[in-house]
């Protein structure tokens, strides 16, 4: 099994991808597995096409980081503070459910794209003498 891993993608789809091709990895290939280590979103202006990419994969390895736990609990409160805006949660929630600025958050609970990707999410995967997690 060959692992291809990403960190702190932070929502910059198309640099993720330039990489991943560059080290040969296809999502096809029964072999490749793809890691992600936490903060696949906020800050970047792809979160959409990240998610999609993310979701479509049967081979993956998803660790949450300290993005996905700032976008669950702004959702959870239902308003943005001062650092959803700073960190761009505020902005990746925007693109995500491309809704009025007052049903933002509310309406992340419900996001599709996100939600998926987020029941896949662990703490941290073991394989072998491996361990996985965000840092």
């Amino acid at each position: 099994m060959k692992y291809f891993i990403v960190a702190d993608v932070h929502g910059f789809y198309n640099e993720m991808i330039e990489a991943l091709e560059k080290e040969g990895f296809d999502k096809t290939n029964p072999n490749h597995t793809f890691v992600s280590l936490g903060d696949l979103l906020d800050r970047g202006e792809q979160p959409k096409e990240c998610l999609k990419f993310v979701n479509s994969l049967e081979r993956k390895i998803l660790i949450v980081g300290n993005h996905e736990l700032l976008m669950d609990e702004m959702a959870e409160r239902g308003y943005p503070r001062d650092y959803d805006f700073k960190n761009g949660t505020l902005n990746t929630a925007r693109i995500l459910t491309n809704t009025k600025p007052d049903e933002i958050c509310s309406n992340m609970k419900d996001n599709e794209l996100y939600q998926t990707y987020r029941k896949e999410c662990k703490f941290y995967h073991e394989v072998g003498d491996h361990i996985f997690v965000h840092g």
